[in-house]
């Protein structure tokens, strides 16, 4: 005797591997962020995929993008989130850091401003100091549109390049040292952070860690 057994349909294991818990993915990403971070933004990646108004995974991209130096792809980011939350005067500063970073000094303006709107006493201190970085007379313009920057997208993973410098010049990077000094001595980090700022004021990446060391404060 011959006995029909029913067929269930198998789901598509692309489902597994796209639509999983945002806390999953999320504590995916702080798990690898420093040890592998193409896999951390690969885990970034499926959570905005799944969860495009993740306001967490929409910070956290901004930040990846910001240890990679590249504060450009990291403010669309930034300003995702700061739709989701108009009250964040936090992200508000950030984003005027971020514009200050770029040159587009009218669009720091505007967020900036904002963020003087904080009840936070310390937040508005640290916008009114922001402002001050802008050229003097930027106070007599009216914003104007800010420059269109691509929406992102998923994208592609990462494959990681190491170019090495000539064996016989020694590279001495002030970011290298200045992360050093975080964990041993964070006051010394710090004044050494500002002092790159200063003598270096188009190195993104500090002025990327240095609005993020003022927004932590």
């Amino acid at each position: 005797m011959i006995v029909s057994l029913p067929i269930f349909a198998q789901p598509s294991p692309s489902n597994f591997s796209i639509k999983r818990d945002a806390n999953t993915l999320l504590n995916q990403y702080y798990h690898t962020k420093d040890s592998d971070p193409i896999a951390a933004k690969l885990a970034l990646d499926l959570l905005l995929e799944s969860y495009p108004n993740n306001i967490t995974g929409l910070k956290e991209m901004g930040y990846w993008y910001l240890r990679k130096q590249d504060p450009a792809s990291a403010l669309p980011y930034f300003i995702r989130a700061y739709k989701l939350e108009t009250n964040n005067y936090e992200l508000a500063l950030q984003i005027g850091y971020l514009y200050t970073q770029l040159k587009q000094y009218p669009q720091a303006l505007e967020y900036i401003t904002a963020a003087q709107n904080s009840s936070d006493l310390t937040l508005k201190q640290k916008a009114t100091a922001a402002l001050q970085e802008l050229p003097t007379s930027l106070t007599k313009i009216t914003p104007a549109p800010a420059i269109p920057i691509p929406v992102p997208t998923l994208t592609q993973p990462i494959i990681a390049t190491q170019t090495a410098a000539p064996s016989s010049i020694n590279v001495v990077n002030p970011m290298d040292q200045y992360y050093g000094l975080q964990r041993t001595d964070p006051a010394k980090a710090e004044k050494l952070l500002a002092q790159i700022v200063k003598d270096e004021p188009d190195n993104a990446q500090a002025w990327a860690e240095w609005g993020y060391l003022n927004l932590k404060k």
